[in-house]
């Protein structure tokens, strides 16, 4: 009796481990894309039990790769070409959770749907080689598949994408060396970007809507029969002759340009250096105009007592002052003064005046009593005919120069009233002054 107890529990343990067996890793999302191809030709995955090991030899098109430490195999590829299944895209979310996965071909079935519902991300770091053709996946191409940088071979042909083949293809996928989009709706041109496909062997694009020039590059490396069926594609090694327009090329054709998105890049280089360059002239523009205004600041002015102008700029009338002048005056007291014809020349008239004072004339020395006031000199020149006003503005500067100007020998300029018709200009009055005088003793 002793011994049959510890055999009766060994018994049960035994049946207990048999009957919760060892979870197998990659079972589950063998099982779940199963499950999301149901009523879909999932007779052809009968051999897809939960109760048999997906590394055991038996899973239809399911391969494995022994560890290279001890553990379970992963599943490497998986091949089910022709089978008649389908289902949406998403169907093929389950297989990305495959991390081991190298190689998937689901080539001829009857799969739908965006295949941009599917992030391919998990397997980025194994998947080499995508078969999905001759099935009617729609959309665009899906971004997800170029983040496969390690992918040799990509087979996306017999579908129903649409759109653009993305410009940045090339730099992404640079291992390709299979590229296969035929027989889809791609449009717009080749991209320029394929050139960086060092390894690219195998590259079909026929059977589409693309336009513009085939690369030089492309031109060369392949035949005429993977472009075929594209209608506005031109140049070697097709027939079709491209036009001025083509040759300068459409989106991507021409050198360095990659997308309109690049385009808008130049365009904000080419703002920012305009508004960089009109900063910098404003800056110069404003030191010029600074340095400028500090010489005329520094520039010495003829020496004034005051300047003032009596009328508005339309008329032009000025009365100016030197210093040592006579008294404040204004042109209608010089002119209400006693005067007296001193000369009479072609340009000009000269008198002397009394300001502010009475006079008396005295026939028998042909002169002039002054009874009171301040005698000045004043000669009066009338505006030559045909003057304009910048003649006019440049006898005023003469003026004011004469007005500067000190010299025992030279009578000084003391005022001159200027205004549209004629010049005063106003000396002070030196007796016996002149050379008559000194020649005839007068």
């Amino acid at each position: 009796m002793a011994l049959r107890v510890p055999l009766i529990m060994l018994a049960l343990l035994a049946a207990a481990c048999v009957s919760s067996p060892v979870p197998i890793p990659d079972a589950v999302p063998l099982l779940a894309f199963k499950s999301a191809c149901a009523g879909h030709g999932t007779t052809a995955l009968d051999s897809w039990t939960e109760s048999s090991d997906p590394c055991s030899g038996e899973w239809r098109g399911v391969t494995c790769q022994r560890p290279s430490s001890p553990g379970h195999p992963r599943v490497r590829g998986i091949v089910l070409e022709g089978l008649g299944l389908g289902g949406n895209a998403g169907a093929l979310a389950a297989l990305a959770d495959l991390p081991a996965l190298s190689f998937l071909s689901l080539k001829n079935n009857t799969f739908t749907g965006s295949l941009h519902d599917v992030d391919f991300s998990p397997v980025a770091p194994h998947l080499k080689l995508l078969y999905l053709s001759g099935n009617a996946f729609s959309g665009r191409f899906p971004q997800s598949i170029l983040r496969l940088r390690h992918l040799r071979r990509l087979d996306l042909a017999g579908n129903r994408l649409t759109g653009t083949i993305p410009p940045e293809i090339g730099r992404r996928l640079r291992a390709l060396v299979t590229l296969r989009l035929a027989r889809n709706s791609f449009v717009g041109p080749l991209p320029a970007s394929l050139e960086a496909m060092a390894m690219l062997a195998d590259l079909n694009v026929s059977g589409n809507h693309l336009s513009g020039q085939i690369p030089k590059h492309l031109a060369a490396a392949f035949p005429a029969s993977s472009f075929t069926g594209n209608p506005e594609l031109c140049g070697a090694p097709m027939r079709r002759r491209c036009s001025r327009q083509q040759r300068r090329g459409d989106g991507e054709t021409t050198r360095g340009q990659v997308g309109r998105r690049n385009s808008r890049y130049r365009w904000m280089v080419v703002m920012i250096m305009a508004a960089v360059g009109a900063a910098v002239a404003t800056l110069i523009a404003t030191a010029l105009c600074a340095v400028l205004w500090w010489k005329k600041k520094k520039k010495p002015t003829p020496p004034r007592a005051s300047s003032r102008t009596s009328s508005t700029s339309a008329s032009r009338e000025e009365t100016v002052r030197f210093d040592g002048c006579c008294e404040e005056f204004d042109v209608r007291a010089l002119m209400m003064g006693a005067a007296e014809m001193l000369g009479k020349g072609a340009a000009a008239t000269t008198y002397r005046v009394f300001m502010g004072g009475q006079t008396d004339v005295n026939d028998d020395h042909a002169g002039v009593v002054k009874t009171g006031g301040e005698a000045v000199v004043v000669k009066r020149l009338r505006r030559r005919e045909g003057a304009t006003r910048e003649d006019e503005r440049r006898r005023r500067e003469l003026v004011r120069e004469m007005g500067s100007w000190r010299h025992a020998n030279i009578v000084n300029l003391r005022a001159f009233y200027a205004s549209a018709e004629e010049l005063l200009l106003v000396f002070d009055y030196i007796p016996h002054g002149s050379l008559h005088s000194l020649l005839h003793g007068q």
